[in-house]
């Protein structure tokens, strides 16, 4: 495994795997925070900004709206490294900024380690999912002191980012290899669970095994992939 290295052509190769991954430069009066240190100001303005969205949030959804936001870009930007860059991020020192909206978008101070072409893939993912755990469990501890998140929550929302994450990253041979990524990051999310990737009107589709509480901020507007709503149509 090679030193670690950072520089703009990675982030235009990680572009390419993942267009939703934006790098940018912190500037004065904006709010980054490193991952393996939330501070009490970004995890309070968070908060904050998060109950501005609507009226009457419940803190199930602030506890899991909140992780969400916290691990959708390490898990992103674990996908694009390792399936399409062969190499592993350093999640834990790498920066996320805080947007007034309540957003977390944007990532700074990423390193990378590239890794030999002759090992395998699985051993990379095993890699981001140890330092993705840590982090996790980090945020839960800080989630904890204002409403609390079940560790088996926290893997389920993971497990649901990380399926996203791989349907949107490109650059995938065929099918049979996104199913066969699919399968080594599941094993070690969330192997109890056999979710499942089908290919419907020209695009990859998965549900979710958790809902993310979206329709607490506008009224019977559920996700398209949420479970809640699948299971409705089921029993239809």
């Amino acid at each position: 495994m090679s030193a670690n290295v950072h520089n703009k052509a990675i982030e235009q190769q990680l572009r390419q795997q993942c267009s939703l991954l934006a790098f940018a430069e912190p500037r004065p009066g904006d709010i980054w925070f490193a991952n393996n240190h939330l501070e009490r100001q970004p995890w309070q303005a968070l908060l904050t900004r998060l109950n501005a969205r609507a009226e009457k949030l419940s803190s199930a959804y602030l506890s899991v709206n909140s992780f969400l936001q916290l691990s959708w870009q390490p898990l992103y930007l674990s996908v694009a490294c390792v399936e399409g860059l062969h190499c592993v991020p350093q999640l834990g020192v790498m920066q996320q900024q805080l947007h007034a909206s309540g957003s977390i978008y944007g990532l700074s101070a990423v390193t990378y380690q590239y890794v030999d072409k002759c090992i395998d893939k699985q051993i990379l993912r095993q890699q981001c999912h140890t330092q993705l755990l840590t982090l996790s469990q980090g945020w839960q501890q800080h989630i904890a002191r204002y409403a609390g998140l079940s560790p088996g929550l926290a893997q389920r929302l993971l497990s649901d980012t990380l399926t996203s994450a791989l349907l949107h990253a490109g650059g995938y041979g065929n099918e049979a290899y996104l199913h066969q990524a699919h399968q080594g990051w599941q094993q070690l999310f969330y192997p109890r669970f056999r979710q499942t990737i089908h290919y419907s009107q020209g695009q990859y589709h998965s549900s979710r095994m958790t809902c993310c509480l979206h329709y607490q901020l506008k009224a019977q507007e559920a996700c398209q992939n949420c479970p809640i709503k699948c299971k409705a149509q089921q029993s239809a």
